[in-house]
């Protein structure tokens, strides 16, 4: 990912749909950063620091992004439209099977961006030979579990406590996309909303609910999702 010869930001792939472009973080991208972080739902949902302070966001920008990129720990992009700052997405881990992670600044929001740019940022994954991209969002994120739909990840369990946010555990469903899946919905928006109630319904108790310990039901429906 990086090398002597290229290192942050000059590794950092460009990647564009047209309205939709990925790129490199930025200096002037640290003020609407701290709107996007300082914003409730990002408060609510993610592991942003409580308060967050614009020498929060110069660290990121300025020392924690690059770091990443130049070891390889991860490929975090800024997500730009109409030549604004509109979030970021990042692919996290080096592994075959990653993680992504994801959030808009709020004025960007109910657009369609970050499905837009999810679907640029595992085609670019997978073309560099990743397999697996995991999604992990709280119970409760319906714009994230959304956006997970809108791009063709498919539920596979419900895990208790399988997060900790500011030291307190939280609830959190997750998914996969598999290389070669379409990066389109699998199914309609009600039927994954209604998968995700019975998976976190089905066993009470601790531990994780995966598809393999479930009802009938919801193993016969993950296969009639698979291509």
């Amino acid at each position: 990912m990086s090398s002597a010869a290229s290192r942050f930001p000059e590794c950092v792939p460009v990647l564009s749909d047209g309205p939709v472009t990925l790129r490199a973080h930025r200096v002037d991208d640290i003020d609407r950063i701290v709107e996007q972080a300082t914003d409730p739902e990002m408060s609510r949902w993610t592991t942003v620091p409580v308060p967050y302070t614009r020498a929060d966001a110069e660290g990121f920008v300025l020392r924690q992004i690059p770091d990443l990129w130049n070891t390889a720990g991860a490929m975090c992009w800024a997500v730009e439209v109409d030549g604004r700052f509109a979030g970021g997405v990042d692919i996290r881990g080096a592994g075959a099977e990653v993680e992504i992670g994801y959030g808009l600044h709020p004025d960007m929001r109910g657009r369609r961006i970050m499905s837009r740019a999810v679907r640029l940022a595992v085609a670019h994954a997978f073309a560099a030979g990743r397999t697996g991209i995991r999604w992990i969002g709280g119970d409760g994120n319906e714009a994230s579990l959304r956006v997970a739909h809108q791009c063709g990840f498919w539920l596979d369990a419900w895990v208790p406590g399988g997060a900790v946010v500011r030291g307190e555990p939280v609830d959190v469903f997750r998914a996969w996309l598999r290389a070669g899946d379409r990066p389109y919905p699998r199914t309609s928006w009600e039927s994954t909303v209604a998968d995700a109630a019975r998976m976190r319904d089905a066993h009470p108790g601790p531990g994780e609910r995966n598809l393999d310990t479930q009802a009938t039901y919801l193993a016969s429906r993950m296969r009639e999702r698979r291509p």
